[in-house]
């Protein structure tokens, strides 16, 4: 009978340890994704005008829309890649005085590129626009880097 009994204390005992594992483990878990689980914001990229000449110089304006208790840092800067033929990148514009301290508080740079001279008259230049940047969480202040490639339809007039 003495037996029996240790036997059921030790079954009751191993499966509370067990249950508690698997409770501390979720805990942990759900824990670590709330920091460590930010979102990549949504980039989207835009043209400053519907066309252009050739020769002419423009802008694509590139928005972050991150999600709650994300944040994007101005350092280390944010690279665009500008590819396709009729086209070619001039770089970004000087964003370090725009408010928000270390980080932005609209999140959203310009990207300057100039058409072609010989850009064909009445065409339009499909280019790819590859961004890298970086984006961290308010709360732990735990950083990711996040690539996006999008296209822009450039119409030359």
């Amino acid at each position: 009978m003495i037996i029996y009994i240790r036997s059921k204390i030790k079954n009751m005992i191993k499966k509370y340890l067990s249950f508690s594992l698997v409770a501390i483990l979720a805990i942990l878990f759900i824990g670590s994704s709330v920091s460590f689980g930010q979102t990549m914001p949504k980039v989207t990229a835009s043209l400053s005008k519907k066309k252009y000449n050739p020769g002419e110089s423009g802008v694509i304006t590139i928005k972050f829309k991150p999600g709650e208790g994300v944040k994007i840092p101005k350092d280390p800067p944010i690279e665009v890649t500008l590819t396709g033929d009729g086209v070619t990148g001039t770089g970004v514009q000087d964003y370090s005085g725009a408010p928000g301290g270390d980080y932005f508080d609209n999140p959203m740079i310009k990207y300057n590129f100039t058409v072609s001279s010989d850009a064909e008259s009445g065409s339009t230049i499909s280019s790819s626009v590859k961004v890298k940047f970086h984006y961290c969480s308010s709360e732990s202040g735990l950083c990711k880097e996040g690539t996006k490639t999008l296209t822009v339809k450039i119409k030359i007039k």
